[in-house]
């Protein structure tokens, strides 16, 4: 791809760079696509890595080719969310248990964080 006038390669480089970590992250992060400063924080510190991981310690034996992204990213923030505003689950009615006081900030009906968010 040819840089436009006036813009070197350098430059035309990074930009494709950050898009393209940027769209990878948020097709990655499913639900996290509802907290776009949580995807912001993910690219940058993604863009900010000083050495790229190989194909072998993303995805080695141990790791389902999907679930590396789920359970080393996604799920930690989904649980620093839930012990925020939850002090459990209400297992008889399978909902999460607000913390006390909590309910006069959100809406009878709220199903998760994206609806709050």
């Amino acid at each position: 791809t040819a840089a436009a006038p006036g813009q070197d390669t350098d430059t035309l480089a990074r930009q494709l760079t950050e898009i393209i970590t940027y769209l990878l992250v948020w097709g990655e992060a499913g639900n996290l696509r509802f907290m776009p400063e949580m995807i912001y924080f993910i690219t940058e510190l993604a863009l900010s890595a000083e050495q790229v991981p190989s194909a072998d310690e993303l995805y080695g034996p141990d790791w389902d080719s999907g679930s590396r992204f789920l359970a080393a990213i996604t799920r930690p923030i989904y649980n620093v969310v839930f012990d925020e505003w939850y002090s459990g689950v209400d297992h008889v009615k399978d909902r999460p248990k607000l913390r006390e006081g909590f309910s006069a900030f959100l809406p009878p009906d709220t199903a998760n964080y994206d609806d709050w968010n």
